[in-house]
């Protein structure tokens, strides 16, 4: 059996290369470095070299690939934000219910949601929406996409909390909850704790409503 001390140095040996491998053009040199009581030089073959290369290639494409995915899905959930506001201004309470996911018609009513839209659209249309975090989920039941604002209203201001299930690039609403002062007090929505808001550092007002769905 190996001494522990040979193994270590076996061990050191093997990540000194793979840390040559990633930052040394070829041809690689050799490197040497210093174990208690020897000299160990590493210089990796090109087989290991190309394994490695592989490996980082790899590793660099699903990570690009993954920002990538998530970017596009936030820019999605954005845009059904900008719409939902929009909607909201002209009190299209329909639409904007007819846009949310279809577990969320489950948990949900229309008359139910109705009425909350009601009450945040007598806080007046919308000033600003200026976004306080974000975050992509990656579930179950589809990637969620949960978008926090602070919403300046003609009257008050309100915290809004939107999730969003996005799939091929559309955005389906799958949970909005929404806290002022001025807006009262109620919340609707469904069992899957996978859809409830994301914790944000930003503050809340006083009343809290909420609708959503799984």
């Amino acid at each position: 059996m190996a001494r522990p001390e040979r193994v270590r140095t076996v061990m050191f040996a093997a990540l000194n290369g793979i840390c040559v491998a990633l930052v040394s053009p070829d041809p690689m040199p050799s490197r040497s470095f210093f174990q208690p009581g020897r000299f160990v030089s590493v210089r990796p073959h090109g087989g290991e070299r190309a394994m490695i290369r592989n490996m980082i290639l790899a590793a660099a494409g699903g990570l690009a690939l993954a920002g990538c995915s998530a970017g596009a899905e936030k820019t999605a959930a954005e845009a059904a934000v900008t719409q939902f506001h929009q909607l909201l201004d002209q009190a299209r309470y329909s639409d904007i219910y007819a846009a949310t996911a279809p577990d969320f018609r489950q948990a949900t009513s229309e008359a139910q949601f109705t009425d909350l839209l009601q009450r945040v659209h007598a806080l007046g249309n919308v000033r600003a929406a200026n976004q306080s975090g974000w975050q992509v989920n990656y579930t179950g039941s589809g990637h969620l996409v949960t978008l926090h604002y602070t919403t300046q209203y003609a009257a008050a201001q309100a915290r809004e909390d939107f999730i969003y299930r996005v799939a091929d690039g559309a955005a389906a609403l799958v949970n909005y909850s929404v806290s002022s002062d001025g807006a009262g007090a109620g919340q609707a929505q469904a069992e899957d704790p996978n859809t409830a808001p994301a914790p944000d550092q930003g503050g809340k007002g006083a009343g809290d409503d909420g609708a959503g769905g799984k």
